[in-house]
Formats: structure tokens, C-alpha cells, sequence
């Protein structure tokens, strides 16, 4: 990105990317706090002793949290995979190293 960006607007170009980046980290919180509470750990809850999720992140207190990290995980995968496939993220990648 710093490549691709003309120099007499890069401050503005980076602040303005700071900002969003920044405002998701107390927004994810919040959201994945809710998420737990909300929908992972009575998902858990509602797990007999044998069941599946209950084999993979235990039962009780923090297990709905387990839950929640592995869907992340797996939704990080997914993204990322995704994106790989996506042409006009290498065109990018091959802009900026023919400067």
C-alpha cells in the first residue's frame, strides 16, 4: 500500500486506515462478548455429556467461549482462503513490485 500510494497523501491515506482498523478492536469485543453470552455458551448448555461439541470444548463455564474461537477460527480460514482466490489481489501485489 505504501507503494501505490503517491507520497503528498499517504498521512491522510494511512490515518484515515488507522482509524477503521482501529474502531473494529473495541467493537469486536463487544460483539463477541455478546455472542457468548448470547448464543455460544446456551448452545453449550443445551449439549448432552456425548454429543460432539461437547467432546471437542467440554461443558460448563467456557466452553461456549471454546465454541466461539473455533467458528473464528474456522471463519479466518474460510476468509483467507477465499481472498487467496481473488485475482485482483495478486494484480495488486504485482503493481507494487514493479516500482
Amino acid at each position: 500500500m505504501r507503494l501505490t500510494t503517491p507520497a503528498e497523501i499517504q498521512g491522510r491515506v494511512f490515518a484515515a486506515r488507522n482509524s477503521f482498523q482501529f474502531l473494529t478492536i473495541p467493537l469486536g469485543y463487544f460483539l463477541g462478548g455478546l455472542l457468548v453470552d448470547r448464543v455460544f455458551e446456551p448452545v453449550m448448555a443445551a449439549q448432552n455429556a456425548d454429543s460432539l461439541l461437547a467432546g471437542c470444548f467440554g461443558t460448563g463455564k467456557g466452553s461456549g467461549a471454546a465454541f466461539f474461537f473455533a467458528v473464528l477460527w474456522l471463519m479466518g480460514i474460510g476468509v483467507c482462503l477465499l481472498f487467496r482466490r481473488d485475482r485482483h489481489i495478486w494484480q495488486l501485489d504485482e503493481s507494487g513490485n514493479a516500482k
